[in-house]
């Protein structure tokens, strides 16, 4: 804190939640600003509602990957994960097991890509804090709901029952119900998915963060 205060004007945080964090920390307020993320927009055409569910992330107990295998066990809908980590022992047995649960490893980004971009949702299941997590935007960016966990700033950036669902960390039936009723209801995935593109296109494309950043810049040489 004693450098930030002598040489930085501005720190730049992507949400409310981590400005908390910093603000509880002892840092100005004042010298906080949120920025989200952002990417450029994602070229081809999208499946809608699209089929099944997928997960990409590292695989580790924080990121939820056990609470979406054991939601697995309770509903009969595609699941496809992505990824390597520390269970990638136990994500791949459970694949064996289940045949809906598809394991696909580490793959390139553009592999992933295609798969959220034929998916019918994007499940976020972490059971620690996020800041704002590149699969989001991505999403986002393809018009496709995401179902999260109701924590940290995923509460947040998941505006629930409009751009996706929110359930509680760590809870394999709350979980399992959320894929459940998008799985069952062409419709709702699908304004679901309208809604995540319009939120894109109002926040994370790179004309709306780069107007956000000037604002800082502005500011600060004010």
């Amino acid at each position: 804190r004693r450098i930030y205060d002598r040489l930085i004007d501005r720190i730049i945080v992507q949400t409310d939640f981590v400005r908390d964090l910093f603000v509880q920390q002892g840092f100005d307020p004042a010298r906080l600003v949120v920025k989200p993320n952002f990417m450029y927009p994602i070229s081809g055409a999208v499946e809608r509602p699209g089929t099944g569910f997928v997960f990409t992330g590292r695989l580790d107990v924080t990121k939820g990957i056990r609470t979406l295998l054991e939601a697995a066990h309770l509903i009969d809908a595609p699941i496809s994960v992505f990824g390597g980590g520390s269970l990638e022992a136990e994500v791949r047995a459970a694949a064996d097991r289940l045949p809906h649960v598809t394991f696909h490893g580490l793959q390139p980004h553009a592999v992933v890509i295609e798969a959220l971009r034929g998916a019918r949702a994007v499940v976020i299941p972490s059971e620690w804090y996020e800041s704002f997590p590149m699969t989001f935007v991505e999403a986002m960016a393809l018009g496709k709901p995401v179902i999260a966990s109701d924590l940290g700033s995923l509460g947040s950036l998941v505006r629930a029952d409009e751009t996706g669902l929110l359930v509680p960390p760590g809870d394999p039936g709350a979980l399992a119900g959320a894929l459940r009723r998008l799985h069952d209801d062409d419709a709702l995935a699908c304004q679901m998915g309208d809604q995540a593109l319009r939120y894109y296109h109002g926040h994370l494309t790179p004309e709306a963060n780069y107007t956000q950043l000037k604002a800082v810049y502005s500011q600060v040489l004010g």
